[in-house]
């Protein structure tokens, strides 16, 4: 069964809702190895932040 958030929504893997209604992803670092979090009061902003994040990353491999 997935996991949902207060509304009901599917939540992604990393993907998380706070008790005060703030979602937050959490991913590991592959440069440093640190475990980093996003934080935002919208689900589709931040699903935007963790598009943006991948972009950058694929980047910097190239």
């Amino acid at each position: 069964m997935a996991r949902k958030d207060n509304r009901g929504r599917n939540l992604r893997t990393g993907e998380s809702q706070r008790k005060d209604g703030l979602y937050m992803y959490r991913y590991k670092d592959e440069r440093t190895g640190r475990r980093l979090a996003v934080y935002s009061p919208d689900l589709a902003e931040l699903r935007k932040k963790e598009k943006e994040r991948l972009r950058k990353t694929r980047a910097k491999e190239l």
